[in-house]
């Protein structure tokens, strides 16, 4: 009974709780409108609560999100203009879609946006239908089907966009054109499909960002990718000037 007793008050003893603010900052957001690249920038402020002992424990209360938008030239480098977008009280809840379509709605968000971004208009391959011929068709134009992300259904047909990461190329093909188009990837961390204008916009992050003041995901500088015309241009972005006020 004594050593029970004593074995929970060494159990107690070892559990104690921190409680502190918190604040993340994200490149929520990546899109294409002509020649403006859109990052809508994330702030995410609450209290984290982690429990310390046998079984930690965190637990995140989400208190305010506010929303800002960098809106850079993919021709000429140079500072973005910037655009305050709606901010939530989030009351200990997640972000819900309805803020999503709120904020894409104040800032006017188009939907070429970054691969898996909330409202990309790039569909899942899975989802193609795609038949036994079809595959071997896209096989012998030199596409590989397992490597597939994702599908746009233009007027000349249907284009498949896939990943090779073992030989760290990307690739574009289009059937009903007989088109296959490639590039390596070797050190990019996000795409954009601007098949609009026959173009990939290639992210590259930051890895090891120069200061505190770099939302996580926030690109560095984009490649831009014509893929019909074959021609490429990067584009170095200047580290954005979040909002002292928004902090």
């Amino acid at each position: 009974m004594f050593r029970s007793a004593c074995l929970l008050a060494l159990l107690v003893a070892s559990v104690s709780c921190s409680d502190y603010p918190y604040t993340h900052e994200e490149a929520s957001i990546c899109a294409v409108d002509g020649d403006s690249l859109i990052i809508v920038v994330t702030r995410e402020t609450g209290r984290s609560k982690t429990r310390i002992g046998p079984c930690p424990k965190g637990e995140y209360k989400p208190k305010h999100l506010h929303t800002q938008a960098f809106v850079y030239s993919l021709k000429t480098e140079g500072d973005p203009q910037v655009q305050q977008g709606p901010s939530f009280d989030l009351s200990g809840q997640p972000v819900t879609d309805a803020m999503w379509r709120r904020i894409e709605s104040d800032l006017n968000i188009p939907q070429a946006r970054r691969l898996f971004d909330i409202g990309s208009d790039i569909q899942a391959y899975e989802s193609s239908g795609i038949s036994q011929e079809q595959t071997d068709h896209l096989r012998k134009l030199g596409f590989e089907p397992d490597d597939a992300l994702g599908f746009i259904d233009q007027p000349e047909g249907r284009w498949y966009l896939g990943l090779d990461p073992l030989n760290q190329t990307i690739q574009l093909a289009c059937l009903e054109q007989e088109i296959l188009a490639t590039r390596n990837w070797p050190a990019y961390s996000g795409i954009i499909w601007n098949h609009a204008q026959n173009r990939l916009i290639l992210l590259n992050d930051w890895e090891s960002a120069p200061s505190s003041d770099i939302p996580y995901r926030f690109p560095r500088d984009v490649t831009i990718w014509n893929y019909k015309a074959d021609t490429t241009r990067t584009v170095t972005l200047r580290p954005p000037r979040i909002d002292s006020a928004a902090r």
